[in-house]
Formats: C-alpha cells, sequence, structure tokens
C-alpha cells in the first residue's frame, strides 16, 4: 500500500492501545520547540489518548504496522506490539485538570527501543503546525463535518492492524463553551 492522501496518512497516525481493562485510540503528535537553555531546536514524539482508555491500568501494549523491507510503506497485516510495563506505564502524564480526559505518554524512548531492536515501525504524524490558533475557532460553526479515526469499542480490522473512519458533525459551535464549560459536542 503507498500512503500518499491525507486520508491513507489518517490510518497510521492512529494506534490500537490495549490494556487489560480496555482497548482504545491513540495518535501520534509531534511537537517541536527550542531548548531555552540551549537554543537547538528539539522534537518530541508523544502518544496521545483519554484519561479513561489508560485508567486502573497497570501496562499495557501499543501496537506499530511494520515498515516494508524497501522502505516503501507499511507492511499490511505484519505489525510489532510494544509491551509497556509498569515503570514505563507510569510515563503516562494526563491533564491536570481531572475532568479533562487527555493523556499524553513520550514516544521517543519507545522509537528508540524499537530502533536498538531492528524493529521499523511505520507512521504518520499530527504536527503541531496543523493545530488551529485559538483565534480560529470562532471561524467554526456547528454543523462541521469531522472525521473519527480510531478503533471504537475495539473495533478494527484485525488483520491489516488499521483503525476504521467514520464521519461526524460537531453538534454545537467550537467557539462556545458547551454547558459553560471549554468544550463543543459532536455527533
Amino acid at each position: 500500500m503507498k500512503v500518499e492522501t491525507a486520508a491513507e496518512h489518517f490510518l497510521f497516525m492512529t494506534l490500537r492501545i490495549e490494556t487489560e481493562r480496555s482497548v482504545g485510540t491513540g495518535f501520534i503528535f509531534e511537537h517541536k520547540w527550542k531548548c531555552p537553555q540551549t537554543g537547538s531546536e528539539l522534537t518530541g514524539m508523544f502518544l496521545v489518548t483519554n484519561k479513561h482508555v489508560i485508567a486502573d491500568a497497570d501496562n499495557g501494549t501499543i501496537r506499530f504496522t511494520l515498515r516494508t523491507d524497501d522502505d516503501s510503506g507499511p507492511e499490511l497485516g505484519k505489525w510489532f506490539g510494544v509491551n509497556i510495563d509498569r515503570r514505563q506505564w507510569k510515563w503516562w502524564a494526563g491533564h491536570p485538570v481531572e475532568d479533562v480526559d487527555i493523556a499524553v505518554f513520550p514516544l521517543n524512548p519507545i522509537f528508540k527501543m524499537l530502533s536498538e531492536r531492528g524493529v521499523t515501525p511505520f507512521f504518520s504524524v499530527v504536527d503541531a503546525k496543523l493545530l488551529p490558533e485559538n483565534s480560529r475557532f470562532g471561524d467554526l460553526n456547528a454543523l462541521e463535518r469531522i472525521l473519527f479515526v480510531g478503533y471504537p469499542n475495539g473495533v478494527y480490522d484485525a488483520i491489516n492492524n488499521l483503525p476504521v473512519i467514520r464521519s461526524g458533525i460537531t453538534a454545537t459551535p467550537p467557539s462556545v463553551d458547551y454547558e459553560g464549560r471549554p468544550r463543543f459536542l459532536s455527533l
């Protein structure tokens, strides 16, 4: 499979997260920043998911699709599960506000470990540059078309290790705090 279109990249931005209690979706987020001490540019890769996916778990597995031997794309049907042990599981950082259902996990150490084992995953990233500025939220309306990419209720293509894609809409304007809180509703 050649991964060229945005829709094809969406399939490889998400990872299946399995714990003893749940299955969920995470996406790979890349963030670049300047180190205040050295001025050098640093790049961090993070897995972003919901707190409820990892809650009450001590460990889990993250599934990566492997890259083809000729480096031309994903090797559908071949994947590698990275087992995150108790020690590493503590690397998850939840949003400091309790009811904001977001958690992040640093992937750079995982990628280093995979490289040392000779495992080359295929993935795409959500770059921080793709996030809209806060001032742009006023341009969004209710009834905006949105896509969901992931593993809803554990549903996915198990043979090819691919998520499913569903469409929906924003049901309330993103620029208006839904129920008095900084969030919006989607269906």
